[in-house]
């Protein structure tokens, strides 16, 4: 279960000379185009003149992230990185890679376990109070299926609590296509938990343009894929084990998944048993 309660990184460049360059003074605009409130960042484009392409959004959050932080002043780094949030968290993501297998993973226990009592060992990071263990082999996994794959993250947790974990935990050089967070589930009684739970229906995914015959959805309880089974990728709860070694195989069964053309066919169920850690990566 979520018991936690913040930004995605992106893909790393050089180092750009902009100071007083045209970048930082569309990125002065994009800042005063944006305001903030208490509980949420607010988008004010919709009745301006400000028109941002996805391309133009990662070419400033990359260099306010990664350009000369000397030059760059924490104020302006800050709205590349609300920038960046946003375009994760609320618009749909570019047609061009609607094509490739999509992966969706979950987060807490799929990728990472935090919890409220510290385990035996130092944590990977903290969120707020909460020790948070990432799962060995995440930033390998990761990086491997970014390769030739879409990446997304979609959590019932909270969107606060999903932008500090993934600053965290996603490795230089993989880019996601969106972040969901809880306000895209469904609340719902599950009965095979005995419990509520939050529904992620890939209806919604489906909206964006992806077509569910190549979309797969990484999550550790099956309730929460119960409208779409046949796009579910079941993952044994991780709870902090170091000896840990699911990733590997799922490493492994995605390369397998890459070239089919409809997932939803394939027997998914026990995939563990048919993966072999002995065979040559």
């Amino acid at each position: 279960m979520h018991r936690c309660p913040s930004s995605v990184t992106g893909r790393q460049t050089g180092q750009p000379s902009w100071n007083g360059s045209p970048a930082r003074t569309r990125l002065t605009k994009i800042e005063s185009e944006y305001t903030t409130s208490s509980d949420q960042v607010k988008r004010c484009d919709g009745g301006s003149n400000l028109e941002l392409s996805h391309n133009e959004v990662e070419f400033l959050a990359d260099i306010c992230e990664n350009g000369d932080q000397r030059l760059a002043s924490g104020c302006l780094r800050s709205s590349a990185r609300k920038v960046r949030t946003m375009t994760m968290f609320d618009q749909p993501p570019p047609a061009k890679i609607i094509d490739s297998l999509v992966v969706i993973f979950d987060l807490d226990e799929t990728l990472i376990h935090a919890t409220e009592q510290p385990l035996a060992r130092e944590p990977d990071f903290m969120v707020g109070p909460f020790p948070v263990y990432k799962r060995p082999f995440v930033e390998e996994l990761l990086i491997d299926c970014a390769r030739d794959c879409t990446l997304a993250v979609w959590t019932s947790a909270t969107r606060d609590y999903a932008e500090v974990v993934l600053d965290r935990l996603i490795p230089a050089g993989v880019s996601l296509a969106f972040v969901w967070t809880r306000e895209r589930c469904t609340r719902r009684y599950i009965p095979d938990e005995q419990d509520y739970g939050w529904i992620k229906d890939l209806k919604k995914v489906k909206k964006h343009g992806f077509a569910l015959e190549r979309v797969l959805m990484v999550d550790d309880i099956p309730g929460n894929l119960a409208r779409q089974y046949g796009n579910y990728i079941r993952v044994t709860p991780y709870l902090g084990d170091e000896d840990d070694r699911e990733l590997v195989r799922l490493a492994r069964y995605l390369r397998e998944l890459r070239g089919v053309e409809n997932v939803r066919t394939v027997e998914k169920r026990g995939w563990q048993r048919r993966i072999s850690l002995n065979e040559p990566t």
